[in-house]
């Protein structure tokens, strides 16, 4: 699938070269950093899920989230590890909060929750045309469920985010 692909590359660039200065570095996914969040991952892209409501995959994908950040993100951070997350907070304000109509308060009130109130350092946003992406992942999951245009919301969205404070976010196209 073409933005997980791409996804997991720069990730791995990005993470050989941390290593390669000498950093510890802890790479994860969302959902899916975890046996437990692969298992919610497993229900989000299933296609016989396309019934799931917008509510009920946004608080699956902060259960995932919850997981990952006391299992994986919180210890390496305390430990001074880099963390390198596939998608995290910004992702689901995108794309559930703005995207599908939930909106940033509640969104964030959940990231609060699940993430004990830490924010990331900074985001990388990959601009990646939605028509792509859609290609790429007919017919399965979560872009099954989701309809051109609030996928064009939530990716409009997720590219203003480096623009939404110095130092916050980069774009990468």
């Amino acid at each position: 699938r073409p933005p997980d692909v791409i996804h997991d590359l720069l990730t791995t660039i990005l993470a050989d070269r941390l290593r390669t200065e000498g950093k510890d570095v802890v790479e994860t996914q969302e959902p899916g950093g975890t046996e437990i969040g692969r298992q919610i991952r497993q229900i989000l892209l299933s296609s016989d899920n396309q019934s799931l409501c917008p509510t009920a995959e946004m608080l699956l994908y902060f259960a995932a989230r919850a997981q990952n950040f006391d299992e994986r993100i919180l210890p390496a951070w305390e430990q001074g590890a880099y963390v390198l997350s596939d998608r995290f907070t910004d992702s689901t304000l995108a794309y559930q909060g703005h995207g599908r109509g939930l909106g940033t308060n509640v969104v964030m009130t959940l990231h609060d929750i699940a993430c004990h109130g830490l924010q990331p350092d900074l985001t990388i946003c990959i601009d990646i045309d939605v028509d792509t992406v859609r290609t790429g992942l007919v017919g399965g999951g979560f872009m099954g469920r989701v309809h051109a245009a609030p996928a064009r919301r939530g990716g409009a969205q997720l590219t203003a985010v480096p623009a939404s404070g110095p130092g916050r976010a980069v774009a990468v196209a």
